[in-house]
């Protein structure tokens, strides 16, 4: 199995696995969404923690930790399926903010609130290429 590969699929699992926990929750309950996402990002070692603003209409997730540090060294395309995997869930607004292979202490993404937090029922896959 080639690295593309390998990624492709670990996201591709992930993003069924983190789907199937938020849709398991109340859709009108924004917290026990973000809650169900942040059980399966945690299992994954990426210590998250996010940032739900009411007012704004936005919320934030931040990794605190990549397991893929050594690997971005060399590609980058975990990053790339991981803002990927992101938009799958949230649609294409999606903005990374902040980002570990830059320097950051996390990376960050924001994501606008304009329906209840969703996950798409998109049977799409995570391609190796594009951003």
């Amino acid at each position: 199995m080639t690295v593309e590969l390998f990624f492709e699929d670990f996201w591709n699992q992930r993003f069924e696995k983190a789907k199937r926990r938020m849709n398991e929750v109340s859709n009108m309950d924004p917290k026990s969404r973000l809650k169900a996402l942040m059980s399966v990002l945690e299992e994954e070692g990426f210590m998250p923690e996010f940032k739900l603003d009411d007012d704004a209409k936005v919320f934030t997730i931040k990794a605190c930790n990549c397991p893929f540090s050594e690997v971005i060294q060399q590609t980058h395309l975990p990053c790339k399926l991981e803002a990927n995997f992101y938009k799958k869930l949230f649609g294409e607004r999606v903005t990374r903010v902040a980002y570990i292979a830059d320097g950051d202490y996390s990376c960050t993404y924001c994501i606008p609130i304009d329906r209840k937090l969703h996950t798409s029922s998109s049977n799409t896959k995570f391609p190796a290429e594009g951003k």
